[in-house]
């Protein structure tokens, strides 16, 4: 069977009989996000549809009600679970807003009289955000945000170095290659220009993304002493890897070692907490939990394995920080209210809805200290409910549900983030009432809000009045590099300066973490 494809840099594919869709699309070479392994429990890999395939199954139809993308004159199906058919296949972008909101408020001068445009690049773990820059007047003209289809490799980035240990890295770069190059298209197509106007971009990331987009083995990361091929910090053609943008440049930025990468040095380099005389705190609510404190002209990091709860990845109805996700719930009188980002129809919950739904849950006694969904006594006992075994709690009238595993894995994120910033303040000397600023970063991390953050445990008490919701940081110093080569020198300088502490095998990190696990009451 033959089926076209759009979303992808690959137009047709062959299909066999008793293939899915996402089996058919992988044997192509198209990956999609599969952060359950392609066993149908996710639903994140919803794609669109018109032909011959047959109605979904209850399995499916299950899925479909949660987190079901729309388009006129197309059908929503769950990919890994309908069966392959002649038609056509349409992968749907994440689209939406992508932030950098609070931290790029100073206008961006080009360092070129060259006209033109750039890209800036943020390679997440869970999600890949870019945003198409006018050199001209400084401002972004178009923006694009998905999950990114390594997942299908597994969600963190020691399950994918394993994958490339034993089926080689080629297979996972042209993954992450192949999406970019049609992010890339898409951010053109979307402003109206050609892609030879594109003079600049610069792709940060961790550094294991920055190992499988440049197709290096990353091998060295997964084990000690933890010596990477490469930590970056170096400019190339374009071409080499975006065949379209040949005329262009591509600068990588510098990482500071295996686990504190590029989206770290970018990260301070944007909130421009190197330059402040007192203690400043970073934290990037990611899938790897990366953070740098910066006291005086002392800059030391840490990185801890949160995983991709707060990204959406593990989260029945999760979703990055883009149109339609629920990205806060209140108690107005007894009647719960979401707000969405856009103020679209609620779609599912991104990291900042997550912080703010499992608050309000503690508040309202649905969710007891230790993270167990109560049945009863409470207002909303009519909100809970039990499918498959399993409890649940809806938020209003949303249709958006977390389940008892998806506060589990909030759970398991919070504690290591929490317990990664209280070891890393207390190796350095500085307890929480020293530090002026706590910056939180990431793809949400513009709506996060502080109060809520410390009320779940995420972040401790004493910093919530001063704690600045900074959107994503990477994204934003990967802009800053892209209008200016003394950024790029400064980024240099900020990555051979800092220093490293290993959580991995610390005891007192392990302590902490488990002390971090229930919830604040």
């Amino acid at each position: 069977m033959k089926i076209s494809v759009r979303g992808s840099d690959v137009e047709s594919i062959e299909a066999r009989v008793g293939e899915t869709i996402a089996g058919s699309l992988k044997n192509a070479g198209v990956f999609l996000p599969m952060p359950c392994g392609g066993r149908g429990r996710c639903g994140k890999c919803a794609v669109l549809v018109k032909g011959d395939f047959p109605s979904p199954e209850r399995e499916e139809a299950e899925l479909l009600k949660r987190n079901a993308p729309e388009r006129e004159g197309y059908a929503s199906r769950i990919a890994c679970l309908c069966p392959a058919a002649e038609g056509e296949v349409l992968i749907p972008s994440g689209g939406g807003r992508v932030s950098v909101a609070g931290v790029l408020d100073e206008r961006l001068v080009y360092d070129s009289s060259d006209d033109g445009y750039g890209i800036a690049i943020d390679i997440g773990t869970t999600t890949i955000s870019a945003l198409l820059y006018s050199f001209g007047n400084g401002e972004a003209v178009s923006s694009a945000h998905e999950m990114n289809r390594q997942a299908v490799y597994g969600a963190d980035v020691l399950s994918r170095i394993d994958c490339a240990n034993r089926e080689g890295v080629g297979e996972l770069s042209r993954c992450l290659v192949s999406q970019l190059n049609v992010m890339l298209s898409m951010l053109i197509s979307d402003a109206g220009i050609d892609a030879g106007r594109v003079n600049r971009i610069v792709a940060a990331g961790n550094t294991t993304m920055l190992h499988f987009l440049t197709g290096l083995d990353p091998k060295g990361i997964g084990v000690a002493p933890f010596v990477p091929m490469s930590l970056f910090g170096d400019e190339r053609a374009a071409g080499e890897l975006f065949p379209g943008f040949g005329g262009a440049e591509l600068y990588l930025p510098p990482s500071v070692s295996a686990y504190v990468g590029a989206d770290i040095t970018c990260g301070i380099l944007a909130a421009g907490i190197a330059e402040k005389h007192g203690a400043s705190l970073l934290i990037d609510v990611g899938t790897n939990g990366e953070m740098a404190l910066c006291s005086g002209s002392r800059i030391t990091c840490c990185s801890t394995a949160a995983g991709p709860a707060f990204e959406g990845a593990t989260i029945s109805m999760g979703m990055p920080a883009v149109s339609g996700a629920v990205c806060g719930v209140s108690n107005d009188g007894g009647v719960i209210s979401c707000r969405t980002i856009d103020g679209a129809r609620p779609s599912g919950i991104c990291g900042s809805g997550m912080i703010s739904a499992v608050r309000l849950m503690l508040e309202t006694g649905v969710l007891d200290g230790s993270g167990r969904i109560l049945e009863r006594p409470h207002d909303f006992e009519r909100f809970v409910v039990r499918h498959d075994g399993e409890l649940s709690f809806v938020l209003g009238e949303s249709g958006v549900s977390l389940t008892q595993r998806d506060i589990r894995n909030i759970q398991l994120a919070k504690a290591s983030i929490a317990a990664g910033a209280l070891v890393l303040l207390k190796n350095v000397g500085i307890t929480p009432d020293a530090v002026e600023m706590l910056y939180l970063s990431g793809g949400f991390g513009s709506t996060i809000d502080p109060t809520e953050a410390s009320g779940i445990g995420l972040i401790p008490l004493e910093l919530a009045g001063r704690t600045v919701a900074s959107g994503n940081t990477s994204l934003s110093g990967a802009a800053k590099m892209l209008f200016s080569c003394a950024a790029r020198r400064r980024a240099a300088e900020i990555a051979s300066a800092a220093t490293e502490i290993s959580l991995s095998s610390s005891a007192e990190f392990m302590e902490e973490y488990v002390e971090q696990m229930p919830f604040y009451e």
